[in-house]
């Protein structure tokens, strides 16, 4: 299979030694607003008269380590965590590159500003704290165009997609389109942590509305100002999201979480495909994941069975989508259900959870 080209606006290549370099086809202002490929100081002199960057720059080259080194000491400087974590945001949406570098080497500093709690309170101010574009948000507005909606992402090789409907937080509840910041900072965690390429991934937010009065009638509010999608209409929904995936990345898995899903509660389950559910590394909650074209065939054997589905996770993260999945229901089943027993035998309590970035998984044929 040809390789996919990673965006129309750059691509990675690998010179005549092997060495992978990327090819930008852009210059000038431009090169530098596109923060995938905007290496700031960093850009050689050399670099800066090909790409007609001469003039946009401090005078100054720095390397990596001394942009890493000095945008961390504005970091340290700032005074509160919401405002450290809107200095990496900031970061994030100026040079990607250094954020993830600078990340990497202050890990466990910036763990709890990228995520949990810091985010949190990052999801419940968001609309005040909205600076750039990040990822992609589907909406009322524009799902019945979603093929159309999705070309529009620069990204054209997309493999890792996080996408929520906010509906339940963090356990802070409805956060509306708020919760966009949610599937921000996972990713961030997935490319450092996970060594996930940020070249191949893409944030979601399926803001189907919100319940919350006082949202609806912010006037700052930037999501949708209607009620949430219930029933049909979010079971809809949810399958023009997932089709249009479909549609153009084929091998991508979608990852959402119960916590911020209203999967779990709504009984939204998309058109048969198996489900992965995994447990977050940062904060051990559960979280499911759909790939559009299922398992290969080669990969449906275990222990002579036939695997068609798969759940990973403990007590009602599991049943929730293991029973409707099996019972071939798109909505929960009583607890009478025939699969009682198989929900009866997934692990119990919370204290006897993995230790973080551990993945419990139950197979079921």
């Amino acid at each position: 299979m040809p390789r996919k080209r990673v965006s129309r606006l750059f691509d990675l290549k690998e010179d005549d030694h092997g060495r992978q370099y990327m090819e930008v086809y852009l210059d000038g202002i431009a090169l530098l607003r596109l923060v995938l490929s905007n290496k700031g100081t960093a850009f050689s002199y050399e670099e800066r008269v090909a790409l007609r960057l001469g003039g946009l720059l401090p005078p100054q080259y720095n390397t990596l380590e001394q942009q890493i080194e000095r945008v961390y000491e504005g970091f340290v400087q700032a005074p509160t965590d919401i405002d450290k974590y809107q200095y990496l945001r900031a970061v994030q949406e100026r040079q990607e590159i250094l954020f993830y570098a600078l990340l990497e080497k202050h890990l466990d500093e910036m763990l709890p500003i990228v995520y949990t709690p810091t985010v949190g309170a990052a999801v419940q101010q968001f609309s005040a704290l909205y600076q750039n574009p990040r990822g992609l948000s589907y909406s009322p507005l524009n799902i019945d165009r979603a093929d159309q909606t999705l070309e529009c992402y620069p990204m054209e090789d997309v493999r890792m997609i996080v996408a929520t409907d906010s509906s339940a937080i963090l356990g802070i509840g409805d956060q509306g389109y708020g919760g966009l910041a949610i599937p921000i900072g996972k990713m961030a965690l997935y490319t450092v942590g996970g060594g996930v390429s940020p070249f191949h991934t893409m944030p979601v937010a399926l803001d189907v509305g919100t319940d919350r009065m006082d949202l609806i009638n912010d006037p700052n509010y930037l999501g949708v100002r209607q009620k949430r999608l219930r029933g049909d209409d979010y079971y809809k929904f949810l399958d023009q999201f997932v089709d249009a995936v479909w549609k153009r990345w084929p091998d991508a898995v979608i990852q959402g979480s119960f916590e911020d899903c209203g999967i779990l509660r709504a009984g939204a389950v998309p058109r048969p495909r198996p489900f992965i559910q995994r447990r977050h590394p940062g904060n051990g909650r559960r979280g499911p994941c759909w790939h559009p074209r299922g398992l290969p065939p080669s990969q449906r054997k275990l222990e002579g069975r036939d695997l068609r589905h798969s759940w990973c996770g403990r007590r009602r993260g599991g049943r929730g989508v293991g029973n409707p999945r099996r019972a071939g229901s798109r909505r929960p089943q009583p607890c009478g259900s025939p699969f009682a027993g198989v929900c009866a035998r997934l692990p119990g309590p919370s204290s006897h959870r993995p230790r973080h970035g551990r993945v419990q998984t139950r197979i079921f044929a």
